[in-house]
Formats: structure tokens, C-alpha cells, sequence
């Protein structure tokens, strides 16, 4: 096969074609078709100057042709110029990373974090101590054990948007004691947030139903820990998965 009869390449005819095939180099990256591009354009424009210049030789006085030419040559770059760059762009543009969907704790993790934290910050006053914390198999009963005592705090029944803070003064008539950190929620209506039973199993009849109470010991909290916020979020969570009131934003 001659010189004359050899195959053009696609990239002669077709500039995109250098985009499409990566130039005949297997696995090309677009950086590299960019380049092979743009030295399709610029000799794209060589080859028009040459076709043009020897036809203003012919005519070197005629000033109006000349300038027609070089007019000529100056429109079919830009133009080709002006068709690259969309593909420039386009092969410039950064990959998106899909973000990573967070995975939400389990009612187990949860639990397991409630109840660290429940004996952690335990007060020691022989009347507050929070001696022991469990869940029922149904992840809705909280039940937790002090001296006096137990109480069954209802998640399924609480209202997440009631969930506060105070610091309570534990002394009383007979002794004084260090100040409690205590979290109130209350439940949603028509349904019971606790009850409570005596050391003999014998329900309580003092303690408010439609309001439950946890005690922490206001001292060994550390701080600037950010413990209530985080205890606050995952007792919310906890909630919510028991079937309970979630939270709503009412005023946004």
C-alpha cells in the first residue's frame, strides 16, 4: 500500500473524532484528547493560512484582497476555536462524589448509650442513685431501679417536643443533698409516661403520670461536655423508634 492510499484517520476529518476514539491510543485520558484537539486546530489553521497566502502573493497590491484573506483565515480559527471549547469545558468539569447516607444507631445503641450515661452521672445520696437500667424486649419500657424503688417510663407514650432541663435542689427537712440535673418529658395526652412502684412492687401513687423524670448528678457532669445535648438527642431518637411522639419543628 502507498503513501497515497493510505486510510485517513478519523481525527483527520473529524476533529470530535479525537474525543470518540482517544486518538487511536487505547485508554486515553481526556486530558490527553484535549491536547491531540487542540493541535487538530491550530494545524487546521496552518493549513488555511498556507491555502491563503500564496493567492495574496498573486495580487500583493491589491490591499482590499489581502486584508479579505487574512479576514478570512482569522473568522475560520476563531470559529474552530469557538467549536473546541465547548469539549474543553466539558471534559474540565470535576466528578460529584455521591454523598454517604448516615446510618442511624439502632434502639439497642441507644439504650446501651442511656444507660451508660444514667449510671455514669449517677447521683450518690442514697435516695436519687440510679442503682440499675433496663428495656423491655420490645424497646418501649425504660425501667429504672433506685432505692426506693422502680419507675417504668413509657417511651411509646412521651412527647419528644417536651423534652427539657432543670437543676434540682435534692435537700430536703432532714438532709441536704447536691443539686440533681433533671430531665422532664411529658406524654401525649391520653396516655400514661410512668409508673412507679415501691421496694415491695406495690404501685405509687405519688408520682405524676403524665410526667417522667431522670436524675443525673449535677457535679460529675463534666463541664462544657455537651452531655445534655447529646443525651437530649439520642433519648429523642429513642423515643421516636418506640412509636412515641417525634419531634416536630413548629417554628421555623
Amino acid at each position: 500500500m502507498t503513501a497515497e492510499s493510505k486510510p485517513r484517520s478519523p481525527s483527520a476529518g473529524d476533529p470530535s473524532a479525537l474525543l470518540r476514539t482517544g486518538s487511536g491510543a487505547p485508554n486515553a485520558d481526556w486530558k490527553t484528547k484535549v491536547r491531540l484537539l487542540a493541535g487538530v486546530v491550530v494545524r487546521r489553521c496552518w493549513d488555511s493560512v498556507r491555502w491563503v497566502w500564496p493567492k495574496m502573493s498573486l495580487s500583493l497590491m491589491n490591499r482590499v484582497e489581502r486584508w479579505a484573506g487574512l479576514g478570512l483565515v482569522a473568522v475560520l480559527c476563531a470559529g474552530a476555536m469557538t467549536w473546541t471549547a465547548p469539549f474543553c469545558a466539558a471534559q474540565s468539569k470535576p466528578a460529584h462524589k455521591k454523598a454517604v447516607p448516615v446510618k442511624e444507631p439502632t434502639a439497642e445503641e441507644l439504650f446501651a448509650y442511656l444507660r451508660g450515661a444514667l449510671l455514669q452521672y449517677s447521683a450518690d445520696d442514697g435516695v436519687n442513685d440510679n442503682l440499675e437500667v433496663s428495656i423491655d424486649p420490645t424497646k418501649t419500657v425504660l425501667t429504672i431501679k433506685q432505692p426506693d424503688g422502680h419507675c417504668d417510663i413509657f417511651l411509646n407514650a412521651l412527647d419528644a417536643n417536651t423534652v427539657a432541663w432543670d437543676v434540682y435542689d435534692a435537700t430536703d427537712s432532714m438532709q441536704t443533698r447536691a443539686p440533681l440535673a433533671r430531665l422532664n418529658v411529658v406524654s401525649v395526652a391520653g396516655k400514661k409516661a410512668r409508673t412507679c412502684y415501691d421496694v415491695e412492687n406495690n404501685i405509687d401513687p405519688a408520682p405524676s403520670a403524665t410526667r417522667a423524670r431522670i436524675l443525673f448528678s449535677w457535679e460529675k457532669i463534666p463541664e462544657g461536655s455537651g452531655f445534655q445535648t447529646k443525651f437530649t438527642k439520642a433519648f429523642k431518637k429513642l423515643i421516636t423508634q418506640s412509636g412515641g411522639g417525634a419531634e416536630v419543628s413548629l417554628f421555623k
